[in-house]
């Protein structure tokens, strides 16, 4: 991750950019000159930063962006995002599994705007739910369980709780979220009159499930 200041746990450490951010604006501007709609890989707070420069130059051409992670963001920048209509392409089981090293990693400042989901809601983002498959588990509702219980599939700890959001709404950033960030969420992402009937049926509710709701079984998927 590209931090603007160093690691908590190594000083001397801001993380790594990729490509220069030259280039970076310059794939902006070209891509979204056809017509494309940006996804831009950023988990810091400074690669968040630079990540709003390619949207500013891409939403002059009328395309998405979306931003995958954003595990880090100051709070102008999110001000900034909101302004300039990014979509912020989430991974909740991140709260899981960076739970157990995060704060020492970033420090106790800097982790208070760190993994938020609760706030982008309130702020009015669209948020879109992911996995990160596959360098996490795909199943979905790992990361519904994440984003409203805020707990470690593996230890039980606990991890920034007020960022928690209720499971209706947690449902809703996995389908209709990701189905928007994607450019579809007129086909697919809500069962209702035309859309494509595509969905999971469980054995139980996830809505009513409780904690169990990361060992629930899928019954059918329907396409």
């Amino acid at each position: 991750a590209l931090l603007y200041d160093d690691y908590s746990d190594d000083p001397g450490n801001k993380g790594v950019l990729v490509s220069p951010v030259e280039e970076l604006l310059e794939i902006a501007e070209e891509a979204s000159s056809y017509g494309l709609d940006l996804a831009i890989h950023a988990i810091g707070d400074k690669a968040f930063n630079i990540a709003l420069d390619m949207a500013e130059i891409a939403r002059k051409n009328g395309v998405r962006v979306r931003i995958e992670h954003c595990q880090v963001i100051r709070p102008d920048d999110l001000e900034r995002a909101k302004k300039l209509g990014v979509i912020l392409a989430v991974q909740p089981i991140f709260i899981s599994t960076d739970s157990q090293w995060a704060e020492e990693r970033l420090g106790s400042k800097r982790i208070r705007h760190s993994y938020m989901l609760k706030t982008l809601l309130e702020r009015g983002f669209v948020v879109a739910g992911g996995s990160d498959a596959p360098v996490e588990e795909p199943n979905p509702l790992y990361g519904i369980y994440s984003a409203v219980f805020r707990k470690s599939l593996v230890t039980g700890k606990e991890f920034l709780r007020e960022e928690a959001i209720p499971v209706d709404e947690a449902i809703k950033i996995f389908t209709e979220g990701s189905a928007f960030a994607l450019g579809i969420e007129n086909i697919v992402g809500r069962i209702a009159p035309g859309y494509r009937a595509e969905f999971t049926v469980f054995e139980e509710d996830p809505r009513t499930a409780g904690e169990s709701i990361k060992d629930i079984k899928a019954f059918s998927l329907i396409l």
